[in-house]
Protein backbone atom coordinates (compact mmCIF):
# COMPACT_ATOMS: atom_id res chain seq x y z
CA UNK A 1 0.00 0.00 0.00
CA UNK A 2 1.45 3.41 -1.06
CA UNK A 3 1.12 6.39 1.37
CA UNK A 4 0.53 10.53 0.10
CA UNK A 5 3.46 11.62 1.53
CA UNK A 6 2.63 15.54 0.92
CA UNK A 7 -0.82 17.78 1.01
CA UNK A 8 1.21 19.29 -2.28
CA UNK A 9 0.35 16.06 -3.68
CA UNK A 10 -3.34 16.89 -3.41
CA UNK A 11 -5.33 18.93 -5.81
CA UNK A 12 -9.14 19.50 -6.35
CA UNK A 13 -11.48 22.01 -8.25
CA UNK A 14 -15.05 22.31 -8.11
CA UNK A 15 -16.79 21.12 -11.29
CA UNK A 16 -17.63 23.98 -14.12
CA UNK A 17 -20.74 24.95 -14.90
CA UNK A 18 -22.20 22.96 -18.09
CA UNK A 19 -20.80 23.51 -21.03
CA UNK A 20 -17.67 24.29 -20.07
CA UNK A 21 -14.23 22.78 -18.21
CA UNK A 22 -12.11 23.73 -15.00
CA UNK A 23 -8.69 22.30 -14.57
CA UNK A 24 -6.86 21.65 -11.15
CA UNK A 25 -3.69 23.17 -10.06
CA UNK A 26 -0.44 21.33 -11.14
CA UNK A 27 1.76 18.95 -9.41
CA UNK A 28 5.54 19.63 -10.38
CA UNK A 29 7.35 16.07 -10.67
CA UNK A 30 10.36 17.83 -9.92
CA UNK A 31 11.77 16.70 -13.63
CA UNK A 32 10.58 15.01 -17.04
CA UNK A 33 10.32 11.37 -16.36
CA UNK A 34 11.64 11.24 -12.78
CA UNK A 35 14.07 8.17 -12.26
CA UNK A 36 11.41 6.66 -10.04
CA UNK A 37 8.47 6.93 -12.87
CA UNK A 38 8.02 3.29 -12.13
CA UNK A 39 6.49 3.93 -8.29
CA UNK A 40 4.86 6.33 -9.16
CA UNK A 41 1.06 6.69 -9.60
CA UNK A 42 -1.65 9.41 -10.11
CA UNK A 43 -5.51 8.90 -9.41
CA UNK A 44 -8.42 11.29 -10.55
CA UNK A 45 -11.42 10.84 -8.59
CA UNK A 46 -14.89 12.00 -8.46
CA UNK A 47 -17.91 11.48 -5.93
CA UNK A 48 -21.86 10.91 -6.76
CA UNK A 49 -22.97 13.73 -8.98
CA UNK A 50 -26.32 13.56 -7.67
CA UNK A 51 -27.70 16.55 -10.23
CA UNK A 52 -25.93 15.11 -13.63
CA UNK A 53 -28.65 14.80 -15.86
CA UNK A 54 -29.75 11.16 -17.94
CA UNK A 55 -27.06 10.77 -20.79
CA UNK A 56 -24.87 13.94 -19.89
CA UNK A 57 -21.40 13.59 -19.16
CA UNK A 58 -18.61 14.73 -17.16
CA UNK A 59 -14.68 13.54 -18.74
CA UNK A 60 -11.90 13.59 -16.75
CA UNK A 61 -9.01 13.74 -18.67
CA UNK A 62 -4.59 14.03 -17.53
CA UNK A 63 -3.02 16.31 -19.12
CA UNK A 64 1.02 17.54 -18.56
CA UNK A 65 3.30 20.07 -19.67
CA UNK A 66 7.01 20.74 -19.95
CA UNK A 67 6.48 24.17 -18.57
CA UNK A 68 3.34 24.20 -16.72
CA UNK A 69 1.72 26.50 -18.82
CA UNK A 70 0.61 24.82 -21.99
CA UNK A 71 -1.36 21.75 -21.20
CA UNK A 72 -1.95 18.26 -23.38
CA UNK A 73 -3.65 15.22 -22.66
CA UNK A 74 -1.65 12.25 -21.84
CA UNK A 75 -2.93 9.91 -24.31
CA UNK A 76 -1.60 6.74 -22.96
CA UNK A 77 -3.59 7.11 -19.48
CA UNK A 78 -7.58 7.46 -21.17
CA UNK A 79 -10.06 9.40 -19.57
CA UNK A 80 -12.26 8.98 -16.60
CA UNK A 81 -16.24 9.41 -17.40
CA UNK A 82 -19.15 9.59 -15.11
CA UNK A 83 -22.74 9.35 -17.32
CA UNK A 84 -25.59 10.58 -15.27
CA UNK A 85 -28.87 8.30 -14.86
CA UNK A 86 -32.09 7.94 -15.64
CA UNK A 87 -32.86 9.47 -12.05
CA UNK A 88 -30.05 12.19 -12.12
CA UNK A 89 -27.18 11.51 -10.74
CA UNK A 90 -24.59 8.76 -11.13
CA UNK A 91 -24.95 5.57 -9.27
CA UNK A 92 -21.50 5.73 -7.61
CA UNK A 93 -18.19 7.72 -6.82
CA UNK A 94 -15.15 6.52 -9.59
CA UNK A 95 -11.48 7.01 -9.25
CA UNK A 96 -8.98 5.63 -12.24
CA UNK A 97 -5.55 4.94 -10.54
CA UNK A 98 -2.99 4.74 -12.99
CA UNK A 99 1.11 4.44 -13.23
CA UNK A 100 2.63 7.51 -15.41
CA UNK A 101 4.16 6.47 -18.58
CA UNK A 102 8.22 7.01 -18.99
CA UNK A 103 6.90 9.96 -21.70
CA UNK A 104 5.18 12.08 -19.21
CA UNK A 105 6.46 15.78 -18.88
CA UNK A 106 7.15 17.16 -15.60
CA UNK A 107 3.91 19.08 -14.46
CA UNK A 108 0.33 17.04 -14.85
CA UNK A 109 -2.63 18.22 -13.50
CA UNK A 110 -6.19 17.08 -14.42
CA UNK A 111 -9.05 18.75 -16.78
CA UNK A 112 -12.89 18.32 -15.99
CA UNK A 113 -15.21 18.86 -18.97
CA UNK A 114 -18.94 19.08 -18.20
CA UNK A 115 -21.42 18.68 -21.16
CA UNK A 116 -23.66 20.88 -21.96
CA UNK A 117 -26.93 20.81 -20.39
CA UNK A 118 -25.59 18.32 -17.63
CA UNK A 119 -27.00 20.24 -14.76
CA UNK A 120 -26.11 22.47 -12.21
CA UNK A 121 -22.92 20.02 -10.76
CA UNK A 122 -20.66 22.99 -9.37
CA UNK A 123 -20.97 22.03 -5.93
CA UNK A 124 -19.08 19.26 -6.20
CA UNK A 125 -15.06 18.71 -6.90
CA UNK A 126 -13.04 16.75 -9.08
CA UNK A 127 -9.58 15.34 -7.62
CA UNK A 128 -6.38 14.35 -8.09
CA UNK A 129 -3.70 12.59 -6.05
CA UNK A 130 -0.07 11.61 -6.81
CA UNK A 131 1.13 8.38 -5.10
CA UNK A 132 4.82 8.06 -4.43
Amino acid sequence: MRNITDADLIKSIALAAAGASSVTASIDLGAAAPAVIETIELEASLPILPILVDTKTVIVTFQDSADNSSFAAIAALGTLTATGTETPGTAAALALKVKLPSTVRRYVRLSAAVLAAAGDNTNQSVTMTLYT
